[in-house]
């Protein structure tokens, strides 16, 4: 059959059955049952995080991460300096140490951290995720290069979906204090390239979005978790 043939009979066709036109709404793709904690957890869940709850006070908070470090049987840990405000000389038995150093100055030891404990800017709801926003308090590799990776999430800060995590996130760089160069960990340089602008119009350099464990599957669709990242990820939410 030739082109023409083709085209003419297409024409012909739509003369008949004429196409619908359908308004496109990209709005609540996903199942919402109006419960939106609810929704986080079951959906958090699904991807393999393991969610605790907790009070907001702060020694509960810390106890909490007691409780989980002697699950996982955790020794060398390290916790982003956002957290500083939690006790952590409370916990005995584990080496926990605050983020500070620049990988530069402290990749031996930073690799041979097998817990690290950070601080979630969002958790979004309908897919089951929470995110991360990079600062000179708040290093990239923080919730990357552990074994286990445990969360602190603010139930306040549990959204409905990506583009309100994405708000959120967009506000998660700090100023640094009294106007002072803030030293990036990341990267080890400090001066006006690493200074934090206290703007919503500047994003973080990093936004990372994480569903729970790492996984990945070989050519023989074998399932490993942790080759990329965490092998175990707990969310405590407050």
């Amino acid at each position: 059959m030739s082109k023409e043939a083709i085209l003419l009979s297409a024409k012909n066709a739509l003369k008949q059955n004429k196409l619908r036109g359908v308004k496109k709404d990209y709005k609540n793709l996903i199942k919402d049952s109006g419960n939106l904690e609810g929704d986080y957890v079951a959906m958090q869940s699904a991807n393999k995080a393991i969610i605790v709850e907790s009070s907001a006070d702060s020694k509960a908070i810390v106890a909490k991460i007691g409780e989980i470090l002697k699950e996982i049987e955790a020794k060398n840990v390290i916790y982003n300096l956002e957290l500083s405000e939690l006790d952590f000389s409370a916990l005995s038995g584990f080496n926990i140490k605050p983020y500070e150093k620049s990988v530069d100055n402290a990749r031996d030891e930073l690799f041979g951290v097998d817990t690290s404990i950070v601080y979630a800017k969002c958790g979004i709801a309908d897919v089951g995720i929470f995110g991360l926003a990079s600062s000179p308090k708040h290093p990239r590799l923080a919730s990357l290069i552990t074994k286990n990776c445990i969360v602190i999430l603010e139930r306040k800060n549990i959204v409905k979906s990506l583009p309100e995590g994405l708000e959120l996130l967009r506000g998660g760089v700090k100023s640094a204090e009294s106007g002072e160069s803030a030293k990036s960990v990341e990267s080890g340089e400090s001066g006006e390239s690493a200074k934090s602008v206290e703007s919503s119009e500047k994003l973080p350099s990093n936004l990372i979005l994480i569903a729970g464990p790492s996984r990945t599957a070989d050519i023989e669709l074998q399932t490993v978790f942790g080759v990329h990242g965490p092998q175990q990820v707990y969310i405590i939410l407050v």
